[in-house]
């Protein structure tokens, strides 16, 4: 910690330690909204007596 109270990382720590976990993550999170944008989407049941459960 630095005399003010901040946490100081050096930029090395920052692009060789975390920056591949996060572009992994953001990666994986990429993957995951794709496939749920081509999930099928499956339409309400049409009849007069709907029940919320």
């Amino acid at each position: 910690m630095t005399p003010d109270g901040r946490a100081e990382t050096s930029v090395e720590t920052l692009t060789e330690k975390y920056l591949p976990l996060l572009l992994d993550a953001a990666a994986e999170t990429t993957t995951d909204w794709a496939a749920w944008q081509r999930r099928p989407i499956e339409g309400a049941p049409r009849n007069s007596e709907r029940r919320i459960v």
